[in-house]
């Protein structure tokens, strides 16, 4: 049982600590952002740090679900290193955007890494889905919130 609370504790960990170091990082480079025009239906500030943390926690805790039924369900061990792989490149094109987009301004270039993301996020919801349905479904969240987000990085890159 301490086992499993320490492998839940590591798996929701790390997509936070992902999303804290890249806010950490580049908390400074949203000046110029915070001047630039904002698109129609674009939320208030303090929405998006809580916005991103429930999604983190969300993916961290999808993961651990497909951790835990590797073991519990016997599904192939390559099934689980696919999906795995897809949810680690996700978290890594994650980390890179922020920095694309508000430290180099580069809003356009943004968007495209952007629509990566949402590609491997999708393919990460395909191949968590097809281990643990559960696992799946709690990434519709990440991928609905892209979405806007793809909206609001190519309406700012249009106005910029």
């Amino acid at each position: 049982m301490q086992t499993k609370m320490k492998q839940f504790f590591l798996a929701l960990s790390l997509p936070l600590a992902v999303g804290a170091l890249s806010a950490f990082l580049t908390r400074r480079d949203m000046d110029t952002f915070h001047l630039s025009v904002k698109p129609l239906f674009y939320p208030p500030d303090w929405l998006f740090p809580v916005v991103w943390t429930i999604l983190f926690a969300l993916m961290g805790i999808a993961s651990y679900r497909i951790l835990c039924a590797h073991k519990e369900k016997s599904i192939a061990i390559y099934r689980t290193r696919i999906a795995i792989a897809y949810y680690v490149l996700g978290l890594a094109v994650n980390f890179l955007w922020p920095f694309v987009f508000f430290h180099y301004h580069a809003y356009y270039i943004a968007f495209a890494v952007l629509c990566a993301l949402f590609y491997i996020a999708f393919r990460t919801y395909y191949a968590f889905s097809s281990i643990d349905r559960p696992a799946g479904l709690l990434l519709m969240p990440y991928l609905v919130w892209l979405v806007f987000a793809g909206y609001l990085n190519l309406t700012v890159a249009m106005t910029a």
